[in-house]
């Protein structure tokens, strides 16, 4: 027999916000200028600014963009970086976390419904949500590690955004058994037009004006945070 799951994306849709600004928020309140080791890049963190700049306004592709994100990563600590995962989940992330989603997550928990997270996120940092909130499986991008134990700044594999997230969630259905036409699949933005498509329910979370009107047209289910 076939099992039903529901698919969620994280940033902006579980997620009331996004990672990267609640990363920025952290090295404010801390003050830090060094970050697992490494110090921060004004030049990076510039470069950011200007591509979210860009992203937002179609100029580039999320997969760019997520490889200047990745690079964030670049020649700092794996073990470093793992020990600040677990605390900036607890204190910056988990109380960002939507109450309407986690309802939606609670309900589909009670169902029995297989519980998926689908992210562009890396994994360091999703898979204390998948724990705390108990995911069956986490979809998302993994970091290269190289030989002496640091982040080399680039996906191991792949890249976990667009149509990406379709595939890999159309691969994981099909190893598990998992009926799409009769499960759910939640995100935010645009990007997740296929994702949210791909399955028999989707649901439109704090849509973006564009994914707003797709939804509309399409007949999607709307909810807000």
């Amino acid at each position: 027999m076939k099992k039903t799951a529901a698919f969620f994306d994280f940033d902006g849709t579980m997620l009331t916000t996004h990672t990267a600004h609640l990363v920025g928020r952290y090295l404010r309140d801390t003050g830090k200028r060094h970050f697992a080791g490494r110090s921060l890049s004004p030049v990076f963190l510039l470069r950011v600014l200007v591509c979210r700049a860009l992203r937002k306004a179609g100029l580039i592709s999320e997969t760019t963009m997520a490889r200047v994100l990745l690079n964030f990563y670049r020649g700092r600590s794996v073990q470093a970086v793992e020990e600040w995962s677990s605390g900036f989940y607890r204190e910056y992330m988990k109380p960002k976390l939507s109450g309407v989603v986690l309802d939606i997550i609670a309900y589909h928990r009670k169902k029995g419904h297989v519980l998926v997270i689908v992210s562009g996120q890396v994994r360091t940092v999703l898979k204390h949500a998948a724990l705390d909130l108990g995911f069956d499986h986490v979809i998302c991008t993994d970091l290269a590690v190289d030989r002496h134990g640091f982040f080399t700044g680039r996906a191991a594999g792949t890249i976990c955004v667009d149509s990406n997230k379709t595939d890999l969630a159309r691969a994981l259905a099909a190893e598990r058994g998992i009926d799409l036409e009769s499960s759910y699949s939640y995100g935010n933005n645009e990007a997740d037009e296929s994702i949210l498509a791909m399955a028999g329910n989707p649901v439109a979370v704090e849509p973006t004006r564009r994914l707003e009107a797709i939804a509309q047209e399409r007949g999607w289910r709307i909810v807000g945070h």
